[in-house]
């Protein structure tokens, strides 16, 4: 059978194999916090009054909003295992396109037992079904990984601007990818083509960081124009607020000089091992909330492009030892069961016809689970200004958070303060599950000794 064939084979039959999995035994929980994340936001931005256009320019990461966009355009696919799906069908990507370049140098057999060590690596399968979007990630950076070499063994343009296009696409990925260009910029020169080298350096540079450039300032632009986005990008200290982020930046310098002291034969490997490493030590220093684990999986990239210039025993050594260390790594607890949450999102559901008014942010996955926001009166709309502007909202419901701390506080009691307690005037308690109330409005009012 044609490689290509092969490989689209092999990617539908993991993907059905991978989703299948998740729908026996993820359908009810537990939910990946980060997926469910994203997955609220493409509904927000997919029902807001500016339509697909306005969504698409106002969200970050733009990667998840594109990928997840599709789901929204359908009743019938407004499921919040849309992240688990998109991430089935990129892990999926990413054994066969592996397939496809180790298929024509190792053959049939051989490739089949180094992807029987990537399958059954615990690390890949949570990168895999968890639905957090770290196997896009992983796809962008094996591809990148494989541009490396081609560029270094046969000095192609086209891997050299593959290179840096994808270095570009970085920045609309992750915040967390960003971290990733600072050891970039040293490395990149052990990257570039040595005839680039040797006819100018600075033009290489140039080209390289050139659509890193423009992607920087997109990035800029959320940061600093777009309101409520910032803390997306810069959820990070500005320096190191302790000796043990000092420690972990120092390491980072290490790991980031070991290749240009490595033998020239192998130092490109080394390189792409490298960036990731010391992309998480930085993420360990200076992030609030650090996630070595996501930086970990992306290891298996190089991993594979190591496997393709080796023998069939060191291969399968070099993948058996990293299966083995990778299951001593703890599986990212990052899951939650959602069940208040989801009690909430039906309820909406089934009141799909009423007008609500909410705060998105608070919401969560509550809104993931009532699968549409056309119904919702949210912040940032007119409709949600116009209610506020009112001494007592008129919508047909309002939903208020129940007394637990949340982060960032709910922008409708901060309106209507005490109004979980309280309720508003003209309104009834109509649902209550200890962690939400919603307040609906009676025909004939009565009214209750509230203030605002």
């Amino acid at each position: 059978m044609n490689p290509l064939r092969e490989s689209v084979t092999l990617l539908c039959v993991l993907f059905a194999g991978f989703f299948g999995w998740v729908l026996t035994f993820a359908r009810s929980g537990p939910w990946n916090v980060t997926g469910m994340r994203h997955w609220v936001e493409a509904i927000r931005n997919a029902d807001t009054e500016g339509g697909a256009t306005w969504a698409l320019v106002h969200s970050f990461p733009w990667l998840p909003t594109v990928t997840l966009w599709p789901f929204t355009v359908f009743a019938e696919t407004r499921s919040p295992l849309a992240p688990a799906a998109v991430s089935c069908f990129f892990a999926a990507a990413v054994v066969a396109s592996a397939w496809f370049r180790l298929r024509r140098s190792l053959g049939a057999e051989e490739t089949a037992g180094v992807l029987f060590l990537l399958l059954v690596n615990p690390l890949f399968m949570d990168i895999a079904l968890t639905g957090d979007f770290r196997a896009p990630m992983l796809l962008l950076w094996y591809v990148m990984c494989a541009s490396a070499r081609g560029a270094q063994e046969s000095g192609d343009a086209r891997s050299f601007l593959s290179i840096a296009g994808l270095a570009g696409m970085m920045w609309f990925c992750d915040p967390k990818l960003m971290l990733m260009m600072i050891p970039f910029v040293p490395l990149t020169w052990l990257v570039l083509p040595l005839r680039v080298i040797q006819a100018s350096p600075a033009g290489g540079y140039l080209v390289m960081f050139f659509p890193s450039l423009v992607a920087f300032g997109a990035v800029l632009w959320v940061a600093l124009v777009m309101p409520g986005r910032g803390s997306a990008v810069t959820d990070w200290s500005v320096l190191p607020v302790s000796a043990g982020g000092l420690l972990y930046c120092l390491l980072a310098c290490g790991i980031v000089a070991a290749p240009f002291f490595h033998p020239a034969k192998n130092r490109l490997y080394l390189t792409l091992f490298a960036l990731p490493l010391a992309a998480g030590c930085l993420n360990l220093a200076f992030s609030p909330d650090p996630q070595p684990l996501f930086f970990a999986g992306l290891l298996l990239s190089p991993l594979l492009l190591w496997a393709e210039s080796s023998s069939l025993r060191r291969n399968r050594l070099a993948l058996v030892a990293s299966a083995f260390a990778l299951w001593m790594i703890p599986v990212a607890q990052n899951t939650n069961r959602f069940e208040v949450d989801r009690e909430l999102g039906e309820w909406l559901r089934a009141h799909g016809t009423s007008s609500v008014m909410a705060d998105d942010r608070t919401l969560g996955a509550a809104l993931a689970f009532s699968r549409s926001a056309h119904n919702l009166v949210l912040p940032g709309t007119t409709a949600y200004e116009i209610q506020t502007s009112l001494r007592t909202p008129d919508t047909d419901f309002v939903v208020t958070p129940g007394p637990a701390p949340r982060d960032p506080a709910d922008r409708v009691l901060v309106r209507y303060q005490g109004a979980y307690s309280r309720g508003f005037p003209g309104y009834r308690l109509v649902f209550d599950n200890g962690n939400w109330r919603v307040w609906g409005r009676v025909k004939e009012t009565h009214q209750v000794a509230a203030a605002y």
